[in-house]
């Protein structure tokens, strides 16, 4: 009897602890907060904005962030999307900004209004030769490589991107090694192939 109440009370205090342990909130209200800052760049509702983030990889986020904290990122002079991501984040709480970062990385991907045309066939050779050894076969990013979903970002963004790189906007930096490896791969190709690259990968991203 004495080895059945024990058992009871041990059973009991393992149901409190889990109970405590789901009632716990995800991130603190100044995260909660602080997401809610970030969404007003990151979302849909504004003309002049950065990309959807819903759902890309924790760890490539918080990557990028400190890219942008070291000047690895957002200092060229014709930059100005990554200078406003540069500036809007120089002060903020780092604490805060990770747990807001891990409530964005749990939010549901979103689909989005596709803006750039290119020929899907050749951007899936291109793709193949070019990008899948670090980005994957499904562009969803590979954790050893360091690189976040290009499946989940919006075309009119990559293509953005892509560009950047091979005008030097991006992947300037000796230390951004990622960004220069990004930089040197993109240089040879045209505008016309960026565009097809991204046909393909939003092609990935709808399912089709």
């Amino acid at each position: 009897m004495k080895s059945f109440s024990s058992l009871l009370i041990l059973l009991l205090f393992a149901l409190s602890s889990c109970q405590q342990e789901a009632q716990k909130p995800l991130a603190s209200a100044e995260a909660q907060q602080m997401l809610q800052h970030c969404l007003v760049c990151h979302d849909n509702k504004e003309m002049q904005r950065g990309p959807i983030l819903d759902g890309l990889d924790e760890a490539y986020m918080l990557g990028q962030i400190q890219k942008f904290k070291l000047a690895q990122r957002g200092t060229h002079r014709y930059d100005y999307q990554g200078e406003l991501m540069a500036t809007a984040i120089k002060d903020l709480n780092e604490q805060d900004v990770t747990q807001a970062v891990a409530l964005l990385a749990r939010r549901t991907p979103r689909n989005y209004l596709r803006t750039v045309k290119g020929d899907s066939k050749m951007g899936k050779d291109l793709y193949e030769k070019n990008c899948l050894a670090c980005h994957g076969d499904s562009a969803q990013g590979l954790k050893e490589a360091n690189t976040g979903s290009l499946a989940i970002l919006e075309d009119w963004y990559l293509l953005t991107q892509l560009r950047n790189y091979k005008s030097g906007r991006r992947g300037y930096h000796e230390k951004d090694i990622e960004g220069q490896a990004m930089r040197a791969l993109v240089t040879p190709l045209s505008d016309q192939n960026f565009k097809d690259i991204v046909e393909y990968i939003s092609y990935i991203n709808l399912g089709e």
